[in-house]
C-alpha cells in the first residue's frame, strides 16, 4: 500500500484545478442550456371595445326590427360580455353565447360551420368531438387583427341565422378601427 503526501503548496494547486474545472464545467452546462424561451404575445378585447362591439351589433339588429342576444367570446371561448333585449328568450342568450364560443374556436364566421355539416359532416362530427357545444348555425364571426384571433361575436335572436351574422358582420366591420 502506498501513501501519497502532498506538499502544502501541491494541495493548494490541486484545490484550485479542482475549483477551475468545476467552474468550467458549470460554464460548460450554461453555454449549452437552450436559450430562454420567450412567452407569447396574446392580444384581448378591451372590456369597453367588447361592450361596444356587443351595443353596436344589438343597435344593428335593433335597427332592423329584431330583438337579440349577443355574446363576445375572447380567443380561448369564455363568454366575456352579453348584451340581450328585455324580452329575449334565455335560450336566444345561450345560443348567442354558444356561436361566438364556437366561432372563437375555430377562426372563422359560423355559416361556414353551417355549410360544412352538410358537405363534411366527418369534419363538423371531430369538432362536436373535442367541443360538444360547438353550434353548427350561421350567426357569430370571428375579431380579428390581421391573422390574430381576438375572440368572436355571436348573435341570435334575429330571423334566422343569416340575419344575426350580417349584425355581427356589420359591428366588428364597423369597429375594425378601434382594434390594435
Amino acid at each position: 500500500m502506498t501513501i501519497l503526501v502532498l506538499g502544502e503548496s501541491e494541495a493548494r494547486m490541486r484545490i484550485r484545478s479542482s475549483r477551475l474545472s468545476i467552474a468550467a464545467l458549470a460554464v460548460a452546462w450554461i453555454a449549452a442550456r437552450p436559450a430562454a424561451a420567450q412567452l407569447l404575445q396574446r392580444h384581448e378585447v378591451p372590456k369597453d371595445l367588447r361592450q361596444a362591439l356587443a351595443d353596436k351589433a344589438f343597435a344593428i339588429c335593433a335597427a332592423r326590427g329584431f330583438d337579440v342576444g349577443v355574446a363576445v367570446a375572447d380567443s380561448a371561448g369564455t363568454v366575456r360580455t352579453l348584451v340581450a333585449g328585455d324580452k329575449v328568450s334565455a335560450i336566444s342568450i345561450e345560443t348567442a353565447s354558444r356561436k361566438a364560443r364556437s366561432a372563437a374556436f375555430v377562426g372563422f364566421p359560423t355559416s361556414i360551420l353551417k355549410k360544412a355539416d352538410s358537405e363534411a359532416p366527418a369534419y363538423t362530427a371531430l369538432l362536436r368531438e373535442q367541443r360538444p357545444d360547438m353550434l353548427m348555425l350561421a350567426g357569430a364571426v370571428p375579431i380579428k387583427l390581421g391573422d390574430e384571433l381576438l375572440g368572436a361575436l355571436g348573435v341570435s335572436g334575429a330571423s334566422n341565422g343569416e340575419a344575426d351574422e350580417a349584425c355581427a358582420n356589420d359591428a366588428v366591420v364597423a369597429l375594425t378601427s378601434r382594434l390594435r
